[in-house]
């Protein structure tokens, strides 16, 4: 029961104060208010619908349960459909960056049959290079630094 006051209304249900919000969920669940503008519930589809399947006999109730089937089925169909028509695009998109990943090896021009063994021997000099540094260093000092160089002998 609503309390209008100076200040303002409070609404209670059951003793429990509620909003507006709550109120007008709750309204549309339990009364119908007819009053001046208030024939608004009449205009939505749904009250419609639902008035007509409530004057239904027991065969309207049958077609309507059978309607209902039909619509779950095609609405499955259709989602099935939109998902098989992403999965085109997507195959459509991956047999194109395939084409363009071909194209590329092909310019490449990758024919060398042992290029894995020239790999492996340039790793392994690369990975050896602080001591070749090494070697190649003392061979210079032993050729020029010393008192008594190899060069001059």
């Amino acid at each position: 029961m609503p309390e209008i006051t100076k200040s303002g209304s409070r609404i209670r249900i059951n003793g429990v104060l509620v909003n507006a919000t709550q109120v007008q969920e709750l309204r549309g669940k339990l009364l119908n208010i007819h009053a001046q503008h208030e024939a608004r519930t009449l205009l939505s589809r749904e009250s419609q619908l639902e008035i007509l399947d409530l004057l239904g006999d027991k065969s309207h109730k049958a077609l309507q349960q059978k309607v209902q089937a039909f619509y779950g089925k095609v609405k499955e169909l259709r989602d099935l459909l939109a998902q098989l028509s992403i999965s085109e695009e997507e195959r459509l998109r991956r047999l194109d960056f395939a084409r363009f990943q071909s194209a590329e090896l092909e310019e490449a021009a990758l024919n060398v049959a042992d290029e894995d063994e020239q790999l492996a021997a340039q790793k392994m000099v690369l990975a050896n290079s602080q001591t070749l540094e090494e070697k190649v260093l003392t061979a210079q000092k032993f050729l020029n630094e010393d008192e008594v160089c190899a060069v001059d002998l």
